[in-house]
Formats: structure tokens, C-alpha cells, sequence
């Protein structure tokens, strides 16, 4: 009987690793997702004149604060060798890369 309760133990520790990993890469997506949203409401408003130059400099970075978060989610998902989804991973490089040449 403590043989199925181990089972059941490691299975439920399984179970729980998985969903939380899943939960990461949910949140990962969902900050790469709001980093763009602000890149892009920056550039627009950038670009336009007579824009608000204090409200530019804040889009960007609220679009930087978003790319923290994600760097770190990525980083902790590496760490821990979880596979990311390769649109995910391409999301967040492009991303970076965006990021990157804003901040040089």
C-alpha cells in the first residue's frame, strides 16, 4: 500500500511541476505580449508630432519594465531546462532584439 502512495505522491509532484512550468511559459508569452504592445504604442507615438515626449519616454519604459519580466522567466525556465515553445522562443529573441536597439 506505501508503494501506490508513492506512485501516487511522485506522480502528483509530477503533475504540479508540469502545470507550474506551464503556468511560466503562459506568463512568459503573456509579458513578451504586453513588451510589444508598449514598443509599439511608443513608436507610433514617436513618430508622430507634437507627441507628448514624457509619454513616449514612459511607453518605452513600461515596454523595458515587461522585457525585465520575461528576461527572468525566460532565465529561470533555461535554468531549470524546461523546453519553451519555439514561437515563444522566437518572440522573445525578436524582442530582445527590439528592446536592445531602443536602449543602446
Amino acid at each position: 500500500m506505501s508503494e501506490i502512495k508513492e506512485v501516487n505522491s511522485a506522480l502528483t509532484v509530477k503533475n504540479v511541476k508540469e502545470n507550474m512550468q506551464k503556468k511560466v511559459i503562459e506568463r512568459l508569452h503573456a509579458e513578451i505580449s504586453d513588451s510589444k504592445m508598449y514598443l509599439e504604442a511608443a513608436t507610433a507615438m514617436d513618430e508622430r508630432d507634437g507627441t507628448d515626449v514624457t509619454m513616449v519616454a514612459g511607453l518605452y519604459e513600461m515596454a523595458k519594465d515587461e522585457y525585465s519580466h520575461a528576461y527572468f522567466l525566460k532565465k529561470y525556465l533555461d535554468d531549470h531546462n524546461v523546453d519553451v515553445p519555439e514561437t515563444c522562443e522566437k518572440s522573445f529573441k525578436d524582442l530582445e532584439i527590439q528592446i536592445k536597439k531602443v536602449f543602446r
